[in-house]
């Protein structure tokens, strides 16, 4: 892995990297990265990424044989899976106070050819096991803040909205495609304890 951090005129920041991944089984693979940040003015920070990824399957993936007798169903892995490979783009704006409040906005987009996801075998009942599908796109939202309300109270928060499908316009399992938090945090003055509070 190399990257490399410079800045571009005076208020344009760049990050360019390469990682390298060798497998026995895979041939090379190299995936670029660009990065990009531009201040304006103060407390301003606009962003945007390029980037592609890989992912070769995980050992549970391929050969994981697992027989969960308590709740009556199977895991059983897949060997022949291929690994996956992505592109994606970021981009985003920050709006932050030094000391007091910070708040940011993100989108991004990925598309992923060969996603490895967990399905139903149909050949076997509460069988389940690993198989590729041709692509996926995963795209959402992010917003976050955070406050520092006086020098003991600090409070965070966010908004995650996400539309993961695949190549059929179906929703990818596990996705949660809105999700929230806040969180409260009080910090002794004098650095004995904490106790926080969060809801999600």
């Amino acid at each position: 892995f190399s990257q490399y951090d410079f800045q571009f005129l005076k208020k344009i920041n760049t990050i360019i990297g390469t990682r390298i991944d060798k497998y026995s089984e895979y041939d090379l693979v190299i995936s670029p990265r660009l990065g990009i940040m531009y201040r304006p003015i103060d407390r301003w920070k606009f962003r945007m990424t390029w980037g592609k990824g890989f992912r070769a399957p995980s050992f549970m993936e391929r050969f994981i044989d697992w027989n969960h007798i308590q709740y009556n169903y199977k895991v059983i892995g897949n060997p022949n899976l291929k690994p996956e490979s992505s592109t994606g783009y970021t981009t985003g704006v920050e709006y932050y106070h030094p000391t007091t409040y910070q708040v940011s906005l993100m989108m991004y987009y990925n598309k992923i050819e060969n996603p490895i996801v967990v399905y139903e075998s149909n050949d076997e009942e509460n069988l389940n096991t690993y198989h590729n599908i041709e692509n996926a796109i995963y795209k959402g939202i992010e917003i976050q803040g955070r406050w520092s309300i006086s020098n003991i109270w600090l409070s965070s928060w966010g908004l995650h909205i996400i539309d993961n499908r695949d190549n059929d316009g179906n929703l990818m399992p596990n996705t949660m495609p809105l999700s929230s938090y806040s969180r409260t945090s009080y910090k002794h003055p004098r650095n004995l304890w904490n106790v926080s509070m969060q809801i999600k």
